[in-house]
């Protein structure tokens, strides 16, 4: 369970990138995109479904986050139900054996590293 929140920490980033701009979003994509072909040996249609399923997941939850009409309570409930269904996909997408391997990639970046000073 831990591995797959740190997992849609990414997709929490990306999320606040791409309402910055699609610029920035773009970046974002393009740096993924490099560390999913360079890292995990992944085909350009398998990253382009990937970072689709990717953008749909940031945009559900920008309209759930939206939604006045929702207590802080639903939002945080929708927001998980969608976090699910994205990881499932994603693990579709990927595999089983490469989301894991994704997973613990993205789990090693996100690491506070130490200063030694």
């Amino acid at each position: 369970m831990k591995t797959v929140i740190l997992n849609v920490a990414l997709f929490f980033l990306s999320a606040s990138c791409f309402s910055q701009g699609s610029t920035l979003s773009n970046q974002l994509d393009s740096v993924q995109k490099k560390m999913m072909r360079d890292s995990l040996q992944l085909s350009d249609s398998v990253i382009a479904e990937f970072l689709t399923e990717k953008n749909d997941y940031n945009a559900a939850v920008r309209d759930v986050r939206l939604n006045s009409t929702l207590t802080r309570v639903q939002q945080s409930d929708q927001v998980q139900a969608l976090r699910i269904q994205a990881n499932s996909r994603l693990k579709t997408i990927l595999g089983t054996e490469v989301y894991e391997r994704y997973v613990q990639m993205i789990t090693r970046k996100m690491r506070p590293t130490t200063s030694t000073q």
